[in-house]
């Protein structure tokens, strides 16, 4: 295309003769894009070889110079525009741009007129004159018949503005300062894009496809005689009569029924001579198909590269000569590729990875279940917990008054020791609790170290939940050995030999210089690498698209598909020029508004699809089947268990600070020693909380004091209650002191209290009895129940002393 369209000029070979046969389309518009059946004369000249360029080029002339003068005056004087927003046409036309050109001598150029003009920086178009581009006219009509007016725009800023207006940049003059933008719009004409969404596109234009080969599944195939897939080139390539299958073929398909009749396909093959032209890629061949015009769309997964795209600018074509001056212009038949429908990655494929035995593999196993990071967390609880016990135990006063005491250092070094005495204590005894599933379970623990541990038990119970469960797995899980490459990187580093086709060979050169390719030239695909690699010509291979034959082929001789991208290439479908619009734009409906791809239908195909590969082939693929059964617990599946212990020690922290604030202020309030004591005990129901506004008891008082040493408050000897009724008898304990009660007709109750210092006093609600020393031999009691038994034994003694009194 140059800054207009199609050509509506054909020459041909006569066959069987050295002539050229040159017909004209006067009322031919090449802007629709597509084949259409013009009415009008058509004037067919057969003649010799150089008669006939000369015939050709006259009768171009010819019919440019009427649609030349009839646009002209439709737009007036050639300056002006049919527009009234800011995008207006340059009245300068290319201006600087020419001046730069032909100030270069070798640019200067005359037209066939005379008139003198300049060669822009393309190649496709020849001598231009100095007015080109400027108002609105036809400028490209002595190329292009079927050329619509068009401008050089004077403001690029003033087009974008103006939403009816649409403008390109000029790639006439690359050398330019400043860049050239033409616009069709501009002169009052319609853009094509726009025309393209209105109207259909190819007309109902039967196109003439082929596909590279017949034996790439899932992708395109034919079947043989016995109704299976071909697996190699055969003579069913040549039958028309054998249709093509597969998944490009469905995709066509489903472009064409979207289309609703706007083209129709007819399938064909590929020459022989294009395939001995490229022996190497029969892809490469099907390119060549469509630059000669012997097909007009070949449909396969066919990368672009870079050899492809300078072999569809190049095609084939004709020298004209012209005699009056020494201008030669070249007629393209060029081939173009439609948008893409899909990425190929090419990536390495390596022998399957063997089996780690090595004894640090085995001996890692054991911690594989959790991430490294759930370790550490596991850690950070412990320890948080074991600060926290320290905090919260009331023997922590005296264990530091006993330690400065028996200290000879200073106190602060001394207060360290003891405090590193007891953190390492409860970090072992904490993390012994942990690994053994539970938790220190102490009924005359404080509040905050209950809910502490609560938090704790929970966090416990699900990490180690988590571990029992993944262990086994992970223990008689074998992983994959380090030997050999995984990546491309690693293959390029150890110099391991390489088999690539030589299809993306300048890509890959590009991309890779250092990497040692072995290029398969004998045009066979993916057979002729695994050929090479049987032959031992290369460690590894690279490949892009699978199919069911290579996969099979890999399985039988243990190689795999790794993840490691050598390269990525678009892959699109070759197609003669005046359909690439056409086809393209049906592309993009279907994708829009259907969601039809050639990666869904391949997903269709595959789910679909009873032929499976006999292996998994691909190692990414058993990479993610293995991580889904050997995945480790990580930060992200702890969160809720970390969160809940969190609150809980944040809660128990809270009340600490609470009972120490409480504590300094010299008052008890709810949160009063039966709640942060040693002996915590919720008031549930009257007759707890009776028992919590009893009246206050000295024991009570005295251990208080002694875990909160600022308050202010006396310590009492006070009993608590220990209640008997008949015909059971049952003790509620409050810190160190009992009561035993028994209530009948005769109500009688008897309180003994045990202090500290294990004194034992009772009194009888109207009589009181003597203070009694209790025995030596239980002075040593180490633990409150043990005491408290004592006291209720008293208690439960005086009271039958006083049923046989009685």
């Amino acid at each position: 295309m140059l800054h207009g369209d199609v050509g509506c000029v054909r020459q041909r070979q006569q066959e069987g003769s050295s002539n050229l046969v040159i017909t004209s389309i006067p009322h031919c518009s090449g802007d629709l894009l597509k084949r259409r059946n013009v009415e009008g004369e058509h004037l067919s000249v057969t003649a010799p070889h150089n008669l006939a360029t000369r015939i050709g080029v006259r009768i171009r002339e010819e019919m440019v110079e009427g649609v030349r003068r009839r646009r002209i005056l439709s737009a007036g004087n050639g300056t002006a525009t049919t527009t009234t927003s800011g995008c207006r046409c340059s009245e300068d036309g290319a201006g600087e741009a020419f001046s730069s050109l032909a100030s270069s001598g070798d640019r200067s150029c005359q037209t066939q007129s005379g008139l003198d003009g300049v060669i822009p920086s393309s190649s496709k178009v020849g001598c231009v004159p100095l007015t080109y581009g400027r108002g609105c006219a036809p400028h490209d009509a002595f190329y292009d018949g079927g050329s619509r007016p068009w401008c050089y725009v004077t403001s690029r800023d003033g087009c974008t503005a103006d939403e009816g207006q649409r403008i390109y940049a000029s790639y006439f003059f690359e050398s330019a300062e400043d860049t050239l933008y033409y616009s069709y719009t501009a002169c009052g004409g319609e853009d094509w894009t726009d025309r393209l969404e209105r109207e259909k596109t190819l007309g109902g234009a039967t196109v003439l496809a082929a596909t590279p080969q017949a034996y790439f599944p899932p992708y395109h195939y034919k079947r043989g005689p016995d109704g299976g897939v071909l697996s190699a080139a055969g003579d069913e390539y040549w039958n028309t009569s054998v249709p093509y299958e597969g998944v490009m073929v469905d995709y066509l398909r489903e472009l064409q029924d979207l289309s609703g009749g706007d083209f129709e396909v007819e399938w064909t093959h590929g020459s022989r001579a294009s395939k001995r032209v490229h022996p190497s890629s029969a892809y490469t061949a099907s390119v060549q198909d469509i630059a000669d015009g012997t097909v007009d769309l070949a449909v396969g997964p066919i990368w672009i590269t870079a050899e492809r795209l300078q072999l569809a600018q190049v095609g084939s074509g004709v020298d004209v000569e012209l005699p009056s001056n020494s201008l030669t212009f070249e007629y393209h038949r060029m081939s173009k590729y439609t948008m893409i429908v899909d990425y190929s990655r090419t990536v390495l494929i390596i022998p399957r990875p063997g089996v780690n035995t090595s004894l640090s593999q085995q001996v890692s196993k054991v911690l594989e279940p959790f991430a490294p990071s759930v370790w550490l967390l596991m850690v950070l609880v412990i320890l948080i917990t074991a600060i926290l016990s320290v905090w919260f135990s009331p023997n922590r006063k005296s264990i530091l008054a006993k330690a400065e005491k028996s200290s000879t250092n200073r106190s602060r070094y001394a207060r360290m020791k003891a405090y590193s005495r007891l953190g390492i204590d409860e970090f072992l005894s904490k993390g012994t609790f942990f690994f053994s599933a539970g938790v220190e379970q102490d009924p005359s623990s404080s509040l905050p170290v209950k809910l502490l541990m609560f938090g704790f038990a929970f966090f416990i119970c699900i990490l180690i939940s988590a571990y029992v469960a993944n262990l086994a797995a992970f223990l008689t899980r074998n992983k994959a050995s380090d030997s050999g490459p995984k990546t491309i990187e690693e293959a390029i580093k150890g110099n391991y030999k390489i088999c690539a086709l030589t299809g993306n060979r300048g890509e890959l050169e590009v991309a890779w210089p250092a990497a040692n390719f072995i290029w398969n030239e004998s045009g066979k695909s993916y057979v002729g690498l695994v050929e090479d690699y049987d032959n031992g010509l290369c460690d590894v291979l690279i490949y892009g698209f699978a199919n069911i034959d290579l996969m099979n082929m890999l399985c039988e001789r243990d190689l795999v598909f790794t993840d490691s991208l050598v390269i990525e290439n678009p892959v699109a479908f070759p197609v003669k020029t005046e359909y690439q619009a056409g086809l393209s734009y049906w592309m993009y409906q279907a994708e829009k508004t259907k969601g039809i791809t050639v990666e869904s239908l391949k997903k269709e195909y595959d789910r679909t699809s009873q032929v499976q590969p006999d292996c998994v082939v691909n190692l990414s693929q058993a990479a993610v089947e293995e991580s889904d059964e050997f995945a480790q617990v990580t930060l992200e599946n702890l969160f809720l268990p970390f969160i809940f212990y969190a609150s809980f020690a944040t809660l128990a922290s809270c009340l600490q600070f609470y009972a120490r604030w409480m504590g300094k202020k010299g008052r008890r309030g709810l949160l009063d020693s039966s709640y942060l004591g040693r002996q915590s005990t919720l008031g549930l129901g009257k007759k707890s909380r009776r028992r919590l506004t009893y009246e206050k008891d000295d024991s009570s008082d005295e251990k208080y004091a002694e875990e909160f040493p600022d308050t202010k408050s006396t310590s009492r000897n006070k009993p608590g209650i220990v209640q008997v009724e008949p015909p059971s008898v049952s003790f509620a304990e409050n810190g160190h002191a009992a009561e035993a009660q028994e209530t009948g007709a005769t109500k009688r109750t008897v309180r003994f209290s045990l202090t500290e210092h294990d004194d034992a006093c009772s009194v009888l609600s109207g009589d009181f009895f003597d203070c009694q020393q209790i025995p030596t031999e239980q002075r040593d009691l180490d633990s409150t129940s043990s005491r408290l038994q004592y006291i209720i034994e008293l208690a439960q003694a005086e009271l039958s002393k006083q049923d046989k009194t009685s």
